[in-house]
């Protein structure tokens, strides 16, 4: 439930690099608060001389901006779902749980939300940036494996949904919005859970954390499978996590390591064909947040990361002779960010970021992109109550060259219930590997690709009511130039990637939360998207599939007893041919003790519908499942 607001100014909150230091204050995360904004401003500006009573939900700290501060003085869209929240849902997965924003566009191809494609206003499905505590987690090779995140829901803080252009803080591919999803820090917690339903769906997982002293750890174990709602669209996957991080003078370290299989049944994925396709995924995040003794006035945290995926399709799943492709990218990054200090009243953050990408592919070659980019924010008041955050970021490839994308972003307070807002920016997205290089009979790359381009602004109101309510309205427009797309003249021809020119976006964004009664809470989110493609000679094959309409709904019970229901609704108007997808479901919990016993349906209006033309996805299911949590979040 979001909070009332405040009846007097909050005291001083150090500058922070949240999440992963332990010893920084930690604010309490609100369920669903579909609160608006980018991180524009700093935890310590939010009580600076002037500044007006600010809600309490609104001092949640968010990471979207260099130095991560408190969600009342952001500037751009901002959904935030906590992990209380997350395991209430009629969900299993984090495909399931983006699902329920109406800000995303989840385009699934596997039940659950285990592979697919996310787009946002109107984007391509490579136009939204997946990370994975503030660090970059996209696939080079292709944008439609940015979906596999290889975090676990035990260990899930929150998921922030940062709509709208970001790449003035995180670079290529955040030009609709990213995905960040953020870890907490272990304690001394165990939590296993097993589930079984339709069309033979089972899974089991199992946590075990460990503190003792200034040391943390924990492992994380899980195996799911379906045998499919249809012939080819079984899936199983495997997923294991284990992580070990220790408390410093200083601040804190840690060292992850994550793994995640899946393999699935692609029916239809890329063409009329009975293909399967297999996925391996291993990650390295190495990081240290310094924000204690002499790093209290100067933040800084450093993350050394490593990421491997290995793609394993089969056009003929009984004759692999005929068609296959076999891939293998990894990625190495380095990113430092710092509080450098404050100049004029402003504080002024700056980042550095090395990467490179290697790709190891029959079908496309061996390839190798390197990157070096810079990033700086000024953030400060310009008046009581009135806030400004501007940014600057350069990134040189070597590929292609260079790119330099400003922002800029105002925050003001008419009342202390009432907050006005505007953020410009702009964007670009550098061409994958198979936009770059592929080659087939129906797809051929174009080495000579640049990257797209776009600009953005947005304005909003945030209103704080009685009770805990929370509405917010934002309306957004997008220029892109040079949109890659893939593209043919005649249905003979083979798609071929090619930079289409300008599409133009605009929208509109509403969403409540409400505290209904003091045990039923509900939230409503509603996003419209216009795109206007100009006419051309040929037929794109990404750009016109969007979604015009999309709602979400969502109610959470306390009946009494331990017991708890919670319901979600989400429907979409897509702009391509189809029946829309209207979907309905359910969670029942009762609780006694550590012990969950839960029922979940999905579906339940039975609809038959596809988020990608020719993927059909299941109807009706049902599943039941027990959890055992013996420390509850």
């Amino acid at each position: 439930m979001p909070a009332r607001p405040s009846k007097g100014r909050r005291p001083a909150q150090p500058v922070s690099l949240l999440p992963s230091s332990p010893n920084a204050p930690k604010r309490p995360l609100r369920p669903l608060a579909f609160l608006l904004g980018l991180s524009g401003v700093s935890g310590a500006l939010a009580s600076e001389p002037g500044s007006p009573a600010l809600p309490p939900s609104a001092t949640v700290v968010v990471t979207a901006s260099l130095a991560p501060g408190s969600l009342a003085l952001s500037n751009r869209e901002i959904l935030i779902l906590d992990a209380e929240t997350i395991q209430r849902m009629p969900v299993n997965t984090l495909g399931e749980i983006l699902a329920l924003a109406a800000t995303v566009d989840l385009q699934s191809r596997v039940p659950g939300g285990l592979f697919g494609d996310l787009r946002m206003r109107g984007t391509h499905y490579a136009g939204v940036l997946v990370c994975i505590d503030g660090v970059r987690w996209n696939d080079p090779q292709t944008g439609h494996f940015n979906l596999e995140i290889p975090i676990p829901m035990e260990m899930v803080d929150r998921i922030e949904v940062l709509t709208g252009s970001q790449c003035a803080f995180f670079g290529s591919e955040a030009v609709g919005g990213v995905i960040n999803v953020i870890t907490r820090r272990p304690a001394r917690r165990t939590e296993a859970r097993a589930e079984a339903g339709s069309y033979g769906q089972a899974s089991a997982a199992g946590l075990v954390e460990v503190s003792e002293g200034p040391w943390h750890g924990r492992t994380f174990a899980g195996h799911a499978r379906s045998d499919g709602f249809t012939a080819n669209r079984g899936f199983g996957m495997t997923q294991a996590v284990a992580e070990a991080g220790r408390d410093l003078a200083q601040g804190y370290v840690r060292a992850l390591y994550t793994f995640l299989d899946s393999r699935f049944g692609a029916s239809g994925f890329y063409g009329n064909y009975p293909s399967t396709e297999a996925t391996t995924g291993h990650g390295l995040l190495l990081s240290a947040v310094l924000d204690q003794g002499a790093f209290a006035g100067h933040a800084t945290r450093l993350d050394a990361t490593w990421r491997r995926h290995d793609d394993n399709f089969v056009l003929y799943k009984d004759r692999p002779d005929l068609y296959q492709n076999l891939h293998t990218n990894d990625t190495t990054q380095f990113k430092v960010v710092s509080v450098l200090g404050k100049i004029g009243g402003a504080t002024l953050t700056g980042a550095v970021e090395a990467s490179r990408d290697t790709l190891a592919s029959a079908r496309l070659g061996n390839r190798r992109a390197d990157r070096l980019a810079g990033t700086l924010e000024a953030q400060g008041e310009l008046a009581p109550g009135l806030t400004l955050q501007t940014s600057l970021r350069s990134d040189h490839y070597s590929t292609w060259g260079n790119v330099l994308t400003p922002g800029a972003g105002l925050t003001w307070f008419l009342s202390p219930r009432l907050k006005l807002r505007a953020a410009w920016g702009r964007a670009f997205r550098a061409p994958s590997f198979t936009e770059l290089y592929y080659t087939s009979p129906a797809q051929i790359g174009n080495a000579a690709l640049q990257p797209e381009r776009a600009d953005s602004v947005e304005g909003g109101a945030d209103w704080y009511g009685a009770g805990g309510t929370v509405l917010s309205l934002t309306a957004f427009h997008r220029r892109d130039r040079d949109q890659i797309d893939w593209i043919r003249r005649l249905p003979v021809e083979p798609w071929t990637a090619a930079n289409i020119g300008s599409v133009n976006v605009d929208g509109l964004s509403v969403s409540a939360a409400v505290q209904l009664l003091p045990s039923l809470r509900g939230t409503a989110g509603w996003t419209f998207t216009q795109q206007d493609i100009p006419p051309a000679d040929y037929t794109s094959r990404y750009a016109p599939d969007g979604v015009r309409h999309q709602v979400s709904l969502s109610a959470d019970a306390d009946l009494g007893g331990g017991t708890r229901l919670a319901t979600t609704f989400q429907y979409k108007q897509r702009t391509l041919e189809g029946p829309d997808p209207a979907l309905l479901s359910f969670r029942l919990g009762r609780t006694h003790g550590a012990w969950e016993v839960y029922l979940q349906g999905n579906n339940l209006l039975d609809r038959r519908y596809e988020e990608i033309i020719g993927v059909p996805m299941p109807g009706r299911t049902f599943s039941l499942g027990l959890r055992w949590n013996p420390r509850k979040i």
